[in-house]
């Protein structure tokens, strides 16, 4: 909303704002949560000598595979940066026909390069870590320990990328302000 032409949307663009939302995005997140709470056990399994979550409700079970970790943890994240990310790239276009000061229209397509960058790696680490998490609530269904063995070791690389991730906007930042 910053890079905006229209200031109805650059209103939008202020620390208040940022705050409210914030605040509103951690209780929509902690109410999506509350289940896992409820829902998942410690269960100690004889058979390896280890404490294990398992979730306890198959109803839960059917909402984490077909909501929680595709849509919430996956999908509608990069559906809200891509959105984001086209608003900022067209906006950055129109700067041009705008009379608008030097520094501020270079720092416009800074901000637009650090969202475009963000965008594939934000693609690139969570549809890995999405479709593992799918894989791995699912483990009802796994019969064979090799293939559930192989599965927790993609889960746990992917896990690895996904949080890898974080640092891009960092260092995308560092880079393009070379």
């Amino acid at each position: 909303f910053a890079t905006s032409s229209h200031p109805r949307w650059r209103q939008w663009s202020n620390i208040k704002i940022a705050h409210r939302l914030i605040t509103l995005f951690i209780i929509i997140w902690l109410l999506c949560d509350i289940p896992f709470l409820i829902f998942y056990d410690q269960i100690y399994l004889i058979s390896t000598n280890k404490v294990t979550c398992v979730s306890t409700s198959p109803i839960f079970t059917q909402y984490r595979i077909y909501f929680s970790a595709p849509i919430l943890g996956g999908f509608l994240p990069i559906c809200i940066a891509s959105v984001f990310a086209i608003m900022a790239y067209l906006n950055v276009q129109r700067i041009a026909y705008r009379t608008v000061p030097l520094v501020r229209r270079e720092l416009d397509k800074q901000l637009t390069s650090i969202v475009l960058v963000q965008i594939p790696c934000t693609i690139i680490f969570t549809v890995p870590y999405t479709i593992t998490n799918i894989l791995i609530s699912n483990q009802v269904s796994m019969t064979n320990q090799v293939i559930w063995a192989q599965i927790q070791f993609a889960s746990s690389v992917a896990i690895l990328l996904f949080y890898s991730g974080f640092s891009v906007s960092i260092c995308v930042g560092v880079v393009i302000k070379l």
